[in-house]
């Protein structure tokens, strides 16, 4: 049985399992994603309340969290840390939309279609900026490293892709480098980091495994825009 084969709820439930070692973390992530974002701009709070309903399984904060207890420890700055990583997410969700002129995420409206599109550009920087703020606050460098490197590989894959001359035009070898980029090198940081909080000796062998689930994660995505239907998937097929 493949992916799309799945009903949505047996898919829910398969990520409800998989996150019950982590749920009481899991579910004070929300509450540091509102508290690292606030402002008192009400426009800002406006996309932000958008955004917040637009947040998805939290799949990368999963991971952190995780990471951080694979011996046994449960350190509290990892729920921070995994609130920072999916941030970075939004983020780049933002900006994807705003590059590509989407309409629909996560079967809602883009913050481009409901406000503006420079306004999603801005907001998406905003988003990024206050990630940034909070790794700073946090004053781990590694961590930072870590995460900054991760969302340079991001922005990079971003800029090979529109800068391709034949969008189709392209080897398995430079598929797999651009799904490394887009999605794999955010996988890495979400379980390095999290081992770096809770399980250090762990470090290379998370980095190894989330670069190979990144991977398998993004082309089952890939394969899901041509074969999903947009009610299950959230967006355009």
């Amino acid at each position: 049985m493949t992916v799309s084969d799945r009903s949505p709820a047996s898919l829910a439930a398969a990520l409800r399992d998989i996150q019950a070692p982590v749920r009481g973390e899991l579910d004070a992530v929300p509450d540091e994603l509102w508290r690292i974002v606030s402002t008192d701009v009400p426009l800002v709070r406006d996309v932000q309340s958008h955004l917040m309903a637009m947040k998805g399984k939290l799949f990368r904060p999963t991971l952190l969290l995780l990471a951080s207890q694979l011996e046994g420890r449960s350190p509290p700055e990892a729920v921070t840390y995994a609130a920072i990583v999916e941030l970075i997410h939004l983020a780049t969700l933002v900006h994807e939309a705003a590059v590509d002129h989407s309409v629909l995420r996560r079967g809602m409206p883009t913050v481009n279609a409901l406000f503006s599109h420079q306004l999603s550009v801005i907001m998406g920087d905003f988003l990024y900026l206050r990630a940034l703020r909070e790794m700073v606050r946090l004053g781990e460098p590694e961590a930072m490293r870590i995460i900054a490197e991760a969302s340079n590989e991001m922005t990079l894959g971003e800029i090979r892709q529109l800068g391709a001359f034949d969008a189709l035009g392209f080897s398995e070898a430079d598929y797999e480098a651009r799904i490394r980029a887009k999605t794999a090198t955010l996988f890495m940081a979400a379980c390095e980091v999290g081992a770096l909080c809770g399980a250090p000796a762990c470090r290379p062998a998370m980095a190894r495994y989330a670069e190979r689930l990144g991977m398998a994660f993004q082309v089952a995505d890939d394969v899901l825009d041509y074969t999903g239907e947009s009610a299950v998937t959230g967006k355009p097929s």
